[in-house]
């Protein structure tokens, strides 16, 4: 996030809502493979990057 320079807020459009963003990166849930897919597609990577 830092190297993108993003904030929390802007993935919520990738993830879909706020408190699974919130919940992803405290580290409490982990990405999903929805996610992660999505996640690939913006920052143009394999999804396994974020599994």
């Amino acid at each position: 996030m830092e190297e993108h320079n993003l904030r929390q807020a802007d993935l919520v459009p990738i993830f879909g809502s706020k408190s699974y963003v919130s919940q992803v990166l405290s580290g409490h849930r982990p990405i999903s493979r929805a996610a992660a897919a999505k996640l690939a597609i913006h920052f143009r990577v394999a999804p396994h990057t974020f599994l």
